[in-house]
């Protein structure tokens, strides 16, 4: 299997990318990547990139320019190319759009399970874990955040050049960047900015939603190191409410993604709204821990950080509020719909077994979001 063979030869990879995004969202992206990694294989390496092979330019291997061999939606690198130990590849080429979700004055990635391959060349698959260095330049009047944090920014004729720190060792779909023409809001935590990118106009919601956001994020960031004992693992703190967001949250670290209508509420929010909101900054804090960082190795055990996320972030919520209420919630929140498909003749385990990743996304099912919950409750209740 290509992921086995890979997770045995390569080791210490490390991608520095760099896009060059035009605001018209029609325009093609010229990008160029530089992978840095260890090799340790006897037959070769193949790169993911799913998409024509007229979008790859250009191809150096160890500083050395090279023909591009494209087989598959995979870039071919002959064992006879590369070395034992220390290796380098760069490429430029035409970054593909499927991920980036292009809009006419923004765009956003979303790369899970293992969509980095649809924008840009590399190695994508869970096990993984890499170092992710990314360079934007983006017209002047738009905003960008990503994993790490800004370090630099320059101005040019054409807009503005930005670039990110280096991020902490990531599987391939939580490396995420948003661009475009945000608002921003800060709050300053330990000495820190959380930062907050959106694009609601209504200010009457943002005005009353703004200082609650902030409040239950750093609540439940200081929740969640006390009851791991360990501390916030990232470098930075940023949500990006995202209009039309196609889910609740998507947990990147540093770039959390959210939808804005459950953030932003109105005078007139009702109980329900309002623990909407609390649950889903509860469940995309707690991924910090459980699922970004620590990881699973295949998306087999996507259950494991979905049920861990949901079960502590129950616990945060009911630390706020009347038990007996977060027990109401808990019952109607996840038996329906785990019985809805549990007793089924489609029902499945709640660890199924996953032979290609394309396939991965089946998996975020009710199984999953409600009745591993219910099954991790029953252990809790068990074990303590």
């Amino acid at each position: 299997m290509l992921a086995e063979y890979r997770k045995d030869v390569l080791d210490n990879v490390v991608y520095r990318l760099q896009l060059d995004i035009p605001e018209n969202k029609d325009q093609e992206i010229p990008a160029v990547i530089r992978i840095d990694f260890d090799y340790m294989g006897d037959s070769g390496i193949q790169l993911d990139f799913k998409e024509r092979k007229e979008k790859l330019k250009t191809l150096k291997i160890n500083d050395t320019e090279n023909s591009i061999l494209f087989e598959k939606e995979h870039l071919v690198i002959a064992d006879n190319f590369l070395k034992k130990g220390a290796n380098s590849i760069e490429i430029e080429f035409i970054a593909g759009d499927a991920a980036l979700n292009r809009r006419d004055d923004y765009l956003y990635t979303l790369f899970v399970p293992d969509r980095a391959r649809t924008v840009f060349p590399l190695f994508d698959q869970p096990d993984l874990k890499a170092v992710f260095n990314l360079s934007l330049e983006i017209p002047a009047h738009w905003q960008a955040i990503s994993n790490g944090k800004l370090e630099e920014t320059d101005s040019t004729d054409a807009g503005r050049k930005l670039k990110f720190a280096a991020t902490e060792k990531l599987p391939s779909y939580l490396f995420s960047f948003v661009a475009g023409d945000f608002k921003t809001a800060r709050e300053e935590f330990r000495g820190e900015p959380i930062e907050l990118f959106y694009r609601e106009t209504d200010e009457e919601k943002v005005s009353g939603s703004l200082p609650v956001i902030f409040e239950l994020y750093k609540e439940y960031v200081e929740f969640y190191e006390k009851w791991t004992k360990i501390s916030y693992p990232f470098q930075k703190h940023g949500l990006v409410a995202i209009p039309d967001f196609q889910f609740g949250g998507m947990e990147h670290p540093g770039a959390i993604l959210l939808q804005p209508s459950t953030l932003f509420l109105s005078d007139e929010a009702t109980k329900d709204q309002l623990n909407n909101r609390a649950h889903l900054l509860a469940h995309e804090v707690a991924h910090m821990w459980f699922g970004d960082l620590v990881t699973m190795k295949w998306f087999n055990d996507v259950w494991t950080k979905e049920v861990f996320a949901n079960f502590i972030a129950d616990k945060a919520t009911a630390d706020r509020e009347d038990p007996e209420e977060v027990a109401l919630k808990f019952l109607i929140d996840h038996f329906p719909a785990a019985y809805a498909v549990d007793r089924t003749k489609g029902a499945n385990p709640i660890r199924q077994v996953l032979e290609n990743l394309e396939d991965a996304g089946t998996m975020y099912a009710h199984i999953i979001y409600h009745k591993a919950p219910i099954m991790m409750h029953h252990l809790d209740k068990l074990m303590g």
